[in-house]
C-alpha cells in the first residue's frame, strides 16, 4: 500500500485532475511529478514534461523510481 509522502502538495485547479508537487515547489508552476484523474495516472520524472501514463499509482510509483526520479508516494 502506498501513501503520499510528507510534505508533498496536492493541487486541483479544475475538474477532477489532482496534481502532486514536491515540497517547496510552487503549485502554480509546471513542476508537478504526477497528475491523476479518475481514469489514469500520468508520471513526469523529475517534474519534467516527458510523461508516461499508467492505470495505477503503484505502476506510476515503480516507474518513477526505476528512472531515478523521486516519487510522491512511499510504502506503508
Amino acid at each position: 500500500m502506498l501513501k503520499l509522502r510528507d510534505g508533498w502538495q496536492t493541487c486541483t485547479p479544475c475538474g477532477d485532475t489532482v496534481y502532486l508537487y514536491p515540497p517547496d515547489e510552487t503549485t502554480t508552476s509546471l513542476g508537478y511529478y504526477v497528475d491523476k484523474d479518475a481514469d489514469n495516472v500520468g508520471a513526469y520524472p523529475h517534474g519534467g514534461r516527458d510523461c508516461r501514463v499508467f492505470d495505477t499509482i503503484e505502476e506510476a510509483h515503480a516507474y518513477l523510481l526505476s528512472v531515478g526520479s523521486e516519487s510522491p508516494w512511499e510504502a506503508v
